[in-house]
């Protein structure tokens, strides 16, 4: 999922993170997140989630 902010011009709901987004959002300076999935890990519920922020630059 990407960072559900109403403010964004973007839909609340959307479901994928393109390419084409990704690489948009960055150059722009804004950050993207990812929700990659459920997974046991140790025997415990958990999520996979990336969070990727532009450098600095």
């Amino acid at each position: 999922m990407i960072s559900t902010e109403r403010s964004s011009h973007y839909a609340f709901w959307m479901r994928y993170l393109t390419r084409q987004f990704a690489i948009g959002a960055l150059r722009r300076g804004r950050g993207i997140e990812q929700f990659l999935g459920g997974i046991q890990l140790g025997g415990e519920a958990a999520i996979q989630w990336v969070a990727i922020s532009p450098m600095d630059g």
